[in-house]
């Protein structure tokens, strides 16, 4: 942070999952005139990758539907098991992992 780098003057960018606010501070004091907010946050940019792995039929895989996984040199397939005994979860609970 500024503050702790000996600087009270700075930018704070909050970026929380629905909106990203940019607020100016000057010798500590919040600049109220100059904060702007954006709707870019996380919710958006996870919904825009999941839109580009979905045009690049790139499969999302839930963590907990794998067994093992191995190594492999860069740009080769990946190299995983899936598990063979797989618990029930609920539809909600699968969506939101493959969501993480």
């Amino acid at each position: 942070t500024a503050f702790a780098n000996g600087r009270s003057t700075g930018l704070v960018l909050d970026s929380g999952a629905t909106h990203t606010t940019a607020i100016p501070v000057h010798d500590g004091y919040v600049l109220q005139q100059g904060i702007v907010k954006s709707p870019l946050a996380g919710d958006f940019i996870s919904m825009q990758c999941r839109e580009l792995f979905q045009e690049m039929s790139v499969e999302i895989t839930p963590p907990y539907t794998i067994a093992s996984k191995e190594p492999v040199r860069e740009g080769a397939s990946p190299n995983w098991k899936r598990k063979e005994k797989m618990s029930l979860v609920t539809k909600s609970w699968h969506n939101y992992m493959c969501n993480e």
